[in-house]
């Protein structure tokens, strides 16, 4: 449980990030994905870290299916560090005039208000 809470959140921040792209008058969509990517992120890190210490050591094929799972638990939890740093970044720049924009649209402005 303490796993599929966090993809729940990124999921739906996605969606609403994906959704601001059409809507494009609507700002609090972009302030919701905002937000859900940044909780998302620090409850897949508190997810990681319970795997880490709370999980026994296995052996045979469940071994080796949980030595997967935890390269892709890396892989996943670094994509979403970059991205909540690039996205903090883009949150917080005054200026439009930065090399960062093509990753994300800059509302910046438009949040604050």
């Amino acid at each position: 449980m303490l796993v599929h809470f966090p993809i729940a959140l990124v999921a739906i921040g996605f969606f609403a990030e994906l959704a601001s792209v059409f809507i494009k008058k609507e700002i609090c969509l972009t302030k919701v994905g905002f937000y859900l990517l940044i909780v998302g992120t620090l409850s897949a890190l508190f997810a990681w870290l319970t795997g880490m210490f709370f999980t026994a050591d296995m052996s045979g094929s469940a071994g080796e299916i949980r030595e997967t799972h935890e390269v892709f638990a890396w892989i996943t939890l670094g994509l979403l560090l970059v991205t909540s740093f690039l996205r903090i970044i883009l949150q917080t720049r005054e200026t439009t005039n930065y090399n960062l924009k093509w990753l994300c649209p800059n509302r910046s402005k438009l949040l604050r208000t």
